[in-house]
């Protein structure tokens, strides 16, 4: 956070296999409780590209939604939109193969609100850069 505030930037050490997703989640959650918009969109655009760029784990992806609808608000809803967007455009793989197939099930059952975000952005519900679904309660 302090380097955040010098250099309107941060490093964190990424090592597989989450490549420091979990504390980029963190500096989400602390820059929106401490009301810093840049950071949010930091953490959320480092976040982002180091699950597209570098994780290959599938569990990593999963813990992260847990952890994301867990511990981010409807008020915040960068990282939720990020994963997903990444579900989506991974949707072909993720049914493709059915262990894969049923982890997923399985995370968005445990996941409700991930499920039905997930559901109503399949649907075209959720147009980019606007109020989304009610039910899932997205704002970006």
């Amino acid at each position: 956070m302090i380097e955040y505030l010098y250099s309107s930037t941060y490093t964190v050490t990424a090592s597989p296999p989450d490549f420091s997703l979990t504390a980029h989640i963190q500096v989400f959650i602390l820059a929106s409780e401490l009301q810093i918009p840049g950071l949010q969109s930091l953490a959320c655009n480092l976040f982002n590209n180091t699950l597209n760029a570098m994780v290959t784990d599938l569990e990593v992806y999963f813990a992260a939604i847990k952890d994301i609808y867990q511990l981010t608000t409807y008020e915040n809803p960068a990282l939720r939109i990020v994963v997903v967007e990444t579900a989506i455009s991974e949707m072909r793989n993720i049914l493709g193969n059915e262990g894969v197939r049923n982890r997923f099930h399985e995370v968005t059952s445990e996941v409700p609100e991930f499920q039905v975000c997930s559901f109503h952005s399949i649907l075209g519900a959720i147009p980019e850069g606007e109020v989304l679904m009610s039910s899932c309660r997205l704002i970006s």
